[in-house]
């Protein structure tokens, strides 16, 4: 019985040579190839394919990127440009020549109110040019030199105020260029600058109050939400992209590159963006043929070789 195990032994000794190692006819071949273009991140499109697809190649060069943060906000009166009108004498208001909303001129004689002393009427005037905003006031009521018969506002400037969290903060400087939207649309936006930051007014709110004001042509109602983009950096990066040429993949932010009918998936490294244009800090010289339209087919396409080769 032991010569006999020992006779097998030696016989799976004898034979093991021949298969330990060895690689098949098809995993020589495949290593002498190397990577395939799939695995080397590349998709091979002839001149047809890539007009069919849309692809559209632009050179990575220069460009200036306005870095914006963006913060939602509301139009307000400007308390610089508010009048109370109030009587002169007390008495009995006998009319009221405005209701609200009307527009009111400078020395316009809104109200007749009889005097206590004379007993005869005189008129009340406003004092500014503006849009009625309240009228507390009724014929008939007795009044005393405190009492406010309207509030006049003068639309001509706005306030656009916006809340700006702790984290904003320290980015977001008086001066800054800003360019306010109305959040329901109606048209572009309006240039102006951050003419205050600081704390809010409101006990509790947790962030502080940024603060546009802009010239108005009647289209800026108070009430009216609003975005404000403000600038809070400027650079005039060397090496620059659209934003819809970059891909968000699991390696990082990456961008095709065209060469002849070879697009190469490259990875980069990102800097500043505005939203339109991306700066990149490296992985992408100057002047490279960037595909800046439809990069998602490519990407579809080098997904989809993967899957097949695998």
């Amino acid at each position: 019985m032991r010569r006999t195990l020992l006779g097998l032994c030696l016989l799976c000794i004898s034979f093991a040579p021949a298969s330990c190692g060895k690689r098949s006819a098809k995993e020589e071949s495949s290593a002498d190839e190397g990577p395939s273009p799939a695995d080397s991140g590349i998709v091979v499109l002839d001149a047809k394919g890539a007009e069919e697809a849309g692809i559209v190649t632009s050179p990575a060069g220069p460009a200036p990127i306005d870095v914006v943060l963006q913060f939602p906000g509301k139009v307000r009166f400007d308390p610089a440009h508010m009048l109370e009108v109030k009587p002169r004498f007390a008495g009995v208001v006998r009319s009221l020549k405005k209701d609200l909303g009307q527009a009111v001129a400078r020395n316009e004689t809104v109200a007749l109110v009889e005097s206590n002393e004379s007993l005869t009427s005189y008129a009340v005037a406003s004092a500014i040019a503006g849009h009625v905003i309240a009228c507390p006031a009724s014929p008939g009521q007795t009044v005393t030199q405190e009492t406010v018969l309207y509030t006049i506002a003068d639309l001509s400037t706005v306030w656009i105020d916006f809340a700006v969290y702790p984290n904003q903060l320290a980015r977001v400087h008086r001066g800054e260029p800003a360019v306010v939207t109305a959040q329901s649309g109606g048209g572009p936006g309006q240039s102006g600058a951050v003419d205050y930051i600081g704390p809010s007014l409101e006990e509790g709110a947790g962030v502080s109050v940024g603060r546009v004001i802009l010239a108005n042509a009647g289209r800026w109602e108070p009430g009216l939400f609003v975005n404000v983009a403000v600038v809070v950096d400027h650079v005039n990066a060397t090496v620059t992209v659209p934003e819809e040429a970059i891909l968000r993949t699991n390696e990082g932010p990456a961008v095709f590159v065209g060469q002849g009918t070879r697009y190469t998936l490259k990875l980069l490294q990102v800097g500043r963006s505005d939203g339109h244009m991306t700066e990149i800090v490296s992985g992408l010289e100057p002047g490279s043929p960037v595909v800046v339209k439809n990069a998602f087919t490519l990407r579809s396409e080098l997904e989809k070789s993967k899957y097949e080769e695998n």
